[in-house]
């Protein structure tokens, strides 16, 4: 499989203490003609903290900053800003996701995000 690296991406998105919130990232641009994502995608955070849960290939298309994204070529998630073990995510501090997942053409691509604890 070919693997792909991505840029993190320039938007800095909040994550409120105690807060739950649902990301998605678009691969809508990385993909040829034809080609969707496939099988199951990773989300990994450092440093540990937020708690990922429901990571998908989009079932539905999926508005990301404004643009909508088909069906199979986004990545969404559940990020809970309550920690493992308790406690929350910390104020100021960052964390990055770093999402993971293959296509039908048998690439593996790769995007990071940062988040802000606040």
């Amino acid at each position: 499989m070919e693997l792909k690296l991505m840029n993190t991406a320039v938007q800095t998105p909040e994550l409120a203490r105690l807060s739950k919130e649902n990301c998605a990232v678009s691969f809508d641009g990385d993909l040829v003609t034809g080609e969707l994502l496939t099988g199951t995608p990773t989300v990994t955070v450092l440093p540990l903290g937020p708690i990922i849960t429901a990571i998908a290939t989009s079932s539905a298309i999926v508005e990301i900053l404004g643009a909508e994204v088909p069906i199979g070529r986004a990545v969404v998630w559940t990020m809970d800003a309550t920690v493992a073990g308790g406690g929350s995510v910390v104020k100021g501090k960052t964390y990055r996701a770093t999402v993971t997942v293959a296509t039908d053409a048998g690439r593996v691509l790769v995007q990071k995000v940062k988040f802000i604890g606040c």
